[in-house]
C-alpha cells in the first residue's frame, strides 16, 4: 500500500505539526528542515507510533529510509504504508549509505544508544535519526541535533539539560506536551499537534498493537 497522497508538504521541510487555532481548521503547518542540501542530525523522543509516523511522512516526502532497530515486528506495520523501494528495516547500520543507496535518503535508529556524531558519511540530502523513550546515557547526539522532536510529557528539564545553549526552551511547556501535540525544537521552538492522517491514524493503532504485544 502507497502513501497517502494528503500528505502536507512544504518548501520549508517536512510538516510535522499544525499551530493551535481557534477556528474549526487546523492553524499554520509547523514545517521542519529533516531533509535538505545539507546533511541533518535528529533526535526524537516519544512513543513507538510516533517515530514511525515521523519515518514515513520522511518516505511519503521522496526520502529513502534504512531503520535500525531491535524490535522489527513494531516497525512491520510500517511495511504495508510504505513502498518496499522506500523503506528498508536492519538490525545495525554497517555499510550505510552505501554507494548505491539513493537519495534524499535517511537512517532511523531506534536503538538505546544514539548513532556516534562523528563517523557516519553525512552527505547533500541524508538525514540520521535517532529516536528513543528515554534520553540517553551518552546524549552528545542530542546535544549536536540540528532537530529534537518531543512526543510525550516529562522532558522538560532533560531537553534543558542537553541545550544549555538554547535560552528559549521552555521546559515548563516542553514538560506538559502530550499527545498529540509535539514540541519542536530546531531554527526555533514550537509546539503543535500532530495532526495524523486517516491513514497515519491507522498506521498508529497497528504500531501501538504491535509494541503491546
Amino acid at each position: 500500500m502507497s502513501g497517502p497522497s494528503e500528505i502536507a508538504l512544504s518548501p520549508g521541510g517536512v510538516v510535522l505539526a499544525y499551530r493551535a487555532s481557534d477556528q474549526p481548521d487546523p492553524g499554520s503547518p509547523i514545517a521542519v528542515g529533516l531533509i535538505g542540501p545539507r546533511p541533518v542530525r535528529a533526535a526524537v523522543a516519544g512513543e513507538p507510533y510516533l517515530f514511525v509516523l515521523l519515518a514515513a511522512r520522511l518516505a511519503w516526502s521522496g526520502v529513502h529510509l534504512t531503520v535500525v532497530t531491535h524490535r522489527r515486528s513494531v516497525w512491520e506495520p510500517a511495511l504495508k504504508w510504505i513502498e518496499s523501494d522506500r523503506l528498508a528495516l536492519g538490525t545495525d547500520a554497517a555499510g550505510w549509505p552505501g554507494p548505491s543507496t539513493p537519495v534524499p535518503r535517511a537512517l532511523v535508529v531506534d536503538i538505546p544508544e544514539p548513532p556516534p556524531v562523528r563517523g557516519l558519511d553525512l552527505g547533500p540530502w541524508t538525514s540520521v535519526v535517532h529516536v528513543s523513550a528515554d534520553l540517553p546515557g551518552r546524549p552528545d547526539w542530542w546535544q549536536a541535533a540540528d532537530v529534537l522532536v518531543i512526543g510525550a510529557p516529562g522532558y522538560g528539564a532533560a531537553v534543558q539539560a542537553v541545550r544549555p545553549d538554547r535560552g528559549d526552551i521552555d521546559a515548563g511547556a516542553v514538560d506538559r506536551v502530550a499527545a498529540p501535540q509535539l514540541a519542536i525544537i530546531g531554527a526555533t521552538v514550537e509546539i503543535g499537534s500532530l495532526m495524523p492522517t486517516y491513514a497515519e491514524a491507522e498506521l498508529a493503532q497497528e504500531v501501538r498493537r504491535a509494541a503491546r504485544a
